[in-house]
This record gives structure tokens, sequence and C-alpha cells, in this order.
């Protein structure tokens, strides 16, 4: 049997390891124990056409190794009558793509539409290959952005934002021989089990250089199909290590583009492409909602001058209620365009189909949708390539640009997958930059060990994030000068895990120590310092300390009154601390002075229904009942529920808790 094949509880223990490609062969017989060997010689050859294959003889284990499949789609065959009893267990698996038959057409076949009968194994192999090639053009992922959205970056989907930093910097990155060789010893190992393949990736080591990338992407071998799933998922580690073939496929592009832009008689006929996708119910109202915003595909995007070749691809059976067969109708200018792109029929495995290849994540206009003319089967979605000029768009990547500061391609997507709160992804990021950087570059070393502790504190290991922040200082203190104003802020983060893990005598030294840096500074910054005195000023709090507490307090506040303007909201978050410790203190006249003059600064420099407004409210509101001050509590408490019926809403469990306290609190007035 073939090494890479598993069967029954080998298939359930390899659930755990990655598949490098989008899909997964299921086959399901009660009798592969037997010899047979019409069966070894169909696995022989789809082993050329499938990565991953897995057999089961049992019904339960079928269903347990499906189950676990999240991130594939399954190609499930099914030659035994055990099909049967399988089939009304796992309908509600979504990830099954299509399910072959080798039985005769039996009556309760009838009732599952989505069944392909085939004559015999070997036309099964004709059909998965279409069938695969279907599947790898559907899972080509969209992001859509409306018209309206010019620079909120919270509202745009992270993958666009991720795809257009990582097509901003394919072109300036450069790679060397040892990336070269890292990428096949990493191909190798993906494919370590099958011959046929590590074949290919030995051809791929002896004969790929910069002209041939597109040859070797476009042949759908283990490029192409481990670039592609990875682009579909944002697996970083692949990507990474694949960034010299996407550099290098971009090259190519553009090089072929500047051609054609200034020979334009190569490619006269190159005005309008097409490409077919069939898409959800739920993608297809997307676009009709937002016709004039933009759209973009995370992938090379392939097109054809062909609308024959598009329609193949976009065929949806008429069983299929779920899915909408769309042909994207793509007007090009070739002296304008904001991506390139060429036409690669003379190097595309499919020459006959007149291949266009866009740029990563090209980014288009919506123009129209309608009932596609040529063929009424289809919808037409009208795109237009944009332009450099699009102010959309120049808005959109400038603010992006802005947002994620500095640095090279993968520093910028690290701190891009921390905005949107990918923090695995972030984790990845710099885990392997930090593998990577030379050990006499302190300076980097101490800037990814300290994003690694920001990033395991934001996901509450606290023992990790500590190991790197002090990783960070240990790095720092080999080549900054003791006083450098960075030594600050990697005091204040270990004060910080230490506070969170009750270690409050070390945290009050890291905090005293970022004070001490702070006021040797030749310029100090006074804002800095009064939160310096504010933390110290929690520390002491915390143990119970409060009058020194209160004196760290007041110097923070003393400090902001003297250089912010009276209406910052930092203000408010000073008086609210004094507040609450005078109210620990059992000063509870001089707890409400403090929180008065917060709710003061609120309301001048906060939005009306600002959550920050109803803690206010409701810590007065609770000071003036325990005072009888009923008439106050109650203004207090209603002003806090108005607040929270805006951002609840009135049938809100919370809310009318609280309406039913206040109801009762008048009755005191």
């Amino acid at each position: 049997m073939a090494e890479n094949v598993t069967t029954t509880n080998d298939s359930l223990k390899s659930t755990s390891c990655q598949i490098v490609e989008n899909f997964v062969f299921v086959w399901i017989d009660s009798n592969f124990d037997e010899p047979n060997e019409k069966n070894q010689q169909f696995i022989s050859k789809l082993e050329n056409i499938v990565n991953s294959i897995q057999k089961f003889t049992d019904i339960d284990q079928c269903i347990e190794f499906l189950a676990k499949i999240k991130d594939e789609n399954i190609f499930l065959l099914i030659s035994d009558p055990l099909g049967r009893k399988l089939l009304p267990l796992i309908q509600q698996y979504t990830q099954i793509y299509s399910i072959y038959t080798t039985l005769k057409q039996q009556p309760w076949m009838k009732q599952y539409d989505d069944i392909k009968n085939v004559v015999s194994l070997d036309e099964l192999l004709n059909i998965l290959e279409q069938d695969i090639r279907q599947l790898n053009n559907d899972l080509i992922s969209m992001n859509i952005i409306p018209q309206s959205l010019n620079t909120d970056l919270n509202r745009l989907e992270p993958s666009f934002m991720y795809f257009q930093l990582l097509k901003e910097n394919l072109f300036v990155l450069e790679y060397d021989q040892h990336a070269f060789d890292e990428l096949v010893t990493f191909c190798r190992t993906k494919y370590h089990n099958k011959k046929d393949e590590l074949k290919i990736i030995d051809k791929f080591q002896k004969t790929y250089d910069k002209n041939t990338a597109i040859k070797w992407y476009t042949d759908e071998c283990f490029v192409y199909h481990m670039l592609n799933k990875a682009l579909r998922m944002v697996n970083i580690e692949t990507i990474m290590k694949f960034g010299l073939v996407l550099h290098d496929i971009y090259y190519q592009i553009e090089q072929r583009h500047l051609e054609s832009k200034y020979a334009p008689a190569l490619h006269d006929n190159l005005h309008v492409v097409y490409r077919g996708k069939r898409i959800s119910n739920t993608e297809f109202e997307k676009i009709k909602r937002n016709i004039g915003g933009l759209i973009s595909f995370n992938n090379f995007l392939s097109t054809s001058e062909e609308f024959s070749v598009a329609s193949r691809f976009a065929t949806v059976s008429r069983s299929n209620k779920d899915k909408i067969g769309v042909i994207f109708t793509i007007k090009i200018d070739p002296l304008n365009a904001s991506a390139p792109y060429a036409s690669i029929k003379d190097i595309s495995l499919y020459d006959n189909e007149k291949e266009v290849l866009f740029s990563i994540s090209s980014i288009f206009r919506i123009d129209e949708v309608s009932k596609c003319q040529k063929n009424k089967r289809f919808w037409q979605v009208d795109l237009s390539l944009t332009s450099d000029n699009d102010p959309q768009l120049r808005r959109l990547t400038d603010h992006m640009r802005h947002a994620l500061g500095g640095g090279d391609v993968w520093h910028r997507m690290g701190q891009l997958m921390i905005k949107i709160g990918e923090l695995k992804k972030a984790e990845e990021i710099f885990g392997i930059l930090l593998e990577k950087v030379p050990q006499n570059d302190r300076k980097q070393c101490a800037f990814l060990c300290n994003q690694l502790g920001y990033i395991w504190k934001q996901k509450g290991n606290l023992d990790n994030a500590l190991h790197y922040y002090k990783s960070s200082l240990a790095t720092s203190l080999n080549y900054l000068p003791s006083n450098d104003p960075l030594f600050s802020s990697v005091y204040s983060n270990i004060g910080g895990i230490l506070k969170k893990q009750g270690k409050l005598d070390e945290a009050l030294k890291y905090y005293q120590r970022v004070l001490q840096n702070d006021l040797s500074m030749f310029e100090p910054n006074q804002i800095e310092i009064a939160i310096d005195y504010n933390n110290i000023g929690a520390i002491l709090e915390e143990q119970g300390k409060y009058s020194d507490a209160l004196k760290s307090y007041d110097q923070a506040l003393e400090i902001k009154l003297a250089h912010l303007p009276p209406n910052h909201p930092s203000l408010a978050k000073t008086y609210m601390n004094i507040g609450s410790l005078h109210h620990k203190m059992d000063d509870n006249a001089m707890a409400i002075t403090y929180y008065e003059k917060a709710l003061a600064n609120q309301q001048r420099s906060l939005l009306s229904n600002d959550p920050s407004l109803m803690i206010t409210h409701i810590r007065l509101a609770d000071l003036y009942e325990s005072l009888h001050k009923y008439k106050e509590a109650v203004e207090h408490r209603q002003s806090m529920i108005y607040i929270a019926r805006q951002i609840l809403g009135d049938n809100h469990a919370e809310v009318q808790k609280e309406q039913k306290y206040l109801d009762e609190l008048r009755k005191k007035i």
C-alpha cells in the first residue's frame, strides 16, 4: 500500500497534522482489508492528483474524521453498501464538496441530489481533476469595501488590509539562496511521504528561477496547491516561506505588463476579460448592495479573454439552491491601472483558455450587476480595474500606512494582526522573526521580545508575558544607556504584569524605576511623569497604604492641571481615582466632590452616551443613597439608566433590573 494512504485509526490520528492542500479524499469501503489489485492501481493514480487520501471500513470512525475537518473540503467516495447508512448521518457536514459512488443506481440514492455516479474508478479520476479545478476556483475569497468607507480601519475586512500590505511590499523585498533552500526544505517536509510530488520538488530545486515563477504556479503542482491554501487561510508560516515565489510571480506579471503597456499591439483585444465564479447568496446580495464600492480577490486572479471559459466555472447545478453563477466582466484601461496584469497564454498549463493573470489582491470598482446577456443562466457583475488616482483607494491605503506605522512588511503585518485581534497570527509572525534575527541585532531582538510579551499579556498568559518582557529588558541593557527613554516602557510593562500577578512589592519597584527614568530625561515629559505617579498610587492603594497613595494621585493631578487643557478626559480618570480612594478612607463627602469634578469633565469631553458616564453616575448614586440624599441618588441613577438604554436597549435584563431598583428608590424621597 502507498505510504501516504492512511486507514481507519491512522486517519483519526493524522487529522491533527496539517493538510497542505485545500482538500482531502475520503473513501469508505468495508472490504479494504481484503487484497485488491484494482484498488491499489487506482490509489497509485489517485496519488498524482490528491495529496491526502483517507480510507475507512467503519462508519463511526469515518464520521468522526469528517467532523474534525474544518478548513478543508472533502471529496467522498462510496464504493460499498455502507453508504446507505452513512449518507443520512453526514448531511450537516458542509465541508463535503462532492460525493461519488461506483455502486449501481439504487432507489435510496434518489433522495440525494449531490451523488455523482461513476462507471469506473478510472472515470472518477477524470471527474475528480475537473472538480478540483472547480473547487480551487470557488474557494478564492473576496473583500468588498462600501463606497462610503474611506478611513475607518475597524470597518475594513482584516484580510483586505493584510493582502494590501502584502501586495505593497512584494516588489521591494529581496530574497537570497538561503530563503530558496528553506522553501525547498519546507515543501519536502510537507510532502515527505509522497514520492511523485517529491520528484517535482527536486525538479523545482534544480530548474526554478524568477522567470519561471508563473509557469510553476499555473502548473497546479505543490506550488499552486500550497500557496493557494495559505493565501485562503492566511497561513503565516507558509506565506513567509513562499515569499520568494510570491515576489517572482509579481515580478513576472509586472514585466509582462510593462511590455504590453508600451507595445499595445501585443494585446489589442485585452480590454475586457472574464472570471466565472459560483458564490453564495449572501455574497451576491452583498455585491448588489455595494454597487459603486470596491472589490478585491485574495489571490492572483486568473481570468480569460474567452467568455466560454469563464462560464464553465460559473455553472451551478439546478439542485444547488445555495450558490449563484456569476460572470465577473472586467474592463481594463491598459494605460491607467493600479495593479499589473498580463496575458500568460504562452506559458499557462491551459494554453487554450487565453489566461490573463492579475497581481495579488488587485482592486476593482463594482460598476453594475445585471442578468448576463450572453447566457441568462448567469448574473453579470461589471468591474473596472481601479486607477492609481482612485480617491477612495488612495485615502484607504494612506490611512492604513499611517495607522500601522513603519518597518518592513512583516513587522507591519504583525502590528495589523494585533490591531484586529488576531493574536495567534501576530505571535506566529513575531516568533518567526525572532528565530531569524541575528543574535548581534540586539535592538531587533529587544523589540520582538517586547511585542511577544504584549501578545501573551493580551492572551492572558502572564508568565509568558513576563518572560518576554524581561528578555527584552535584558537585551536592551546590553546596548542602551541605563537612562534611555525606552526603559520606561519596558519597566512599565514588567510592572503591569507583576501587578496583575499580585506581586505588588516587585511591581512598585519597577514603577518607581519608570519614574526615576522619566525624571532623569533632559526634557522630562510631564504627562508621562503624571502617569508614573498614578501607577505608583494604584499599587499603594492596593497595598492599603491610602495616605501614600493619595499623595501620588495628588501629584499626578497637579501635573495634569498644569499641562493639560481643563476638559481633557485624562483629568476625569485622576478625579475618579482620588474619589474612589476617599470613599475607601470613609470620607464620602470628599469622594462626592471628586466624582462630581470627574462628571463635569466627562460631560464636557465625552459623547453623551459614553459608558464612562454610566460608571460615574452609578458611583454618585450609591454614595448619595448611603448618605440618605435620595433625590440626588435618583437623579444620578436615572441618568445612568438613560445611557444604558441607548447602549443596551430598553429590553436588556440589566436595564430592566436597574429600572426596578430606581422605582423602589423613588419611594424613599
